[in-house]
């Protein structure tokens, strides 16, 4: 079940925040130390969150884990002859739980410290909150629970490439990966084309 256009904010606006990062950091993320199979396979509810450093891209994993996450709540559930949650893609904090209930989430944020929500949704429900990152090419973030780390320079050489590195984080099929990249395949054409990452000379017209 692919995220509706109101889901799917493509068009974020980015503001700027200080980078905080190590250089042994920077170059685990950039050599692939990015997940451990004790982690894996992530399983329904999901309770994500994009942490990215402006124009890396970030909306461009947000917008993919949330499509991967929509597409893997409605295989449980309907194996499971039921109706799948709501699934809340938010800026910067996840919504406000209901009652003793915390729903599935996908959040986006250019906070890299400070998300002390998180914690309290360790403590108050026992959730942990599943991190993926994003920087541009001399930049990294100093989460190190982050499962995956999308770097820039891979965006420029195949953005869809990327679809190929959360396979075994959330056991994604062959059909799986081929649905995901059509999908995004037609949201970089929207995003180039049609939002605030167009050409200036288009969003003047």
């Amino acid at each position: 079940m692919a995220p509706t256009g109101d889901e799917v904010d493509a068009f974020l606006h980015d503001e700027a925040h200080p980078i905080f990062d190590s250089k042994k950091e920077e170059e685990d993320m950039m050599t692939g130390k990015q997940y451990t199979s004790s982690e894996l396979l992530l399983k329904p509810p999901f309770y994500i969150i994009q942490m990215g450093t402006p124009r890396s891209g970030s909306t461009f994993q947000v917008t993919l884990l949330n499509t991967i996450v929509h597409l893997k709540t409605q295989q449980w559930y309907d194996a499971l002859g039921e109706s799948p949650p709501k699934i809340s893609l938010t800026m910067d904090t996840p919504p406000p739980p209901k009652g003793t209930q915390q729903g599935p989430f996908v959040v986006k944020t250019h906070h890299l410290k400070g998300n002390r929500w998180m914690n309290d949704l360790k403590k108050r429900f026992g959730i942990t909150t599943r991190v993926f990152t994003s920087s541009n090419l001399n930049q990294t973030h100093v989460n190190s629970t982050a499962l995956h780390h999308q770097a820039m320079p891979n965006m420029f050489n195949c953005s869809l490439c990327e679809v190929d590195s959360y396979v075994p984080i959330f056991g994604l099929s062959q059909e799986d990966v081929k649905l995901l990249k059509v999908y995004m395949s037609y949201y970089e054409i929207m995003r180039q084309c049609c939002g605030l990452q167009q050409p200036v000379e288009i969003q003047s017209l």
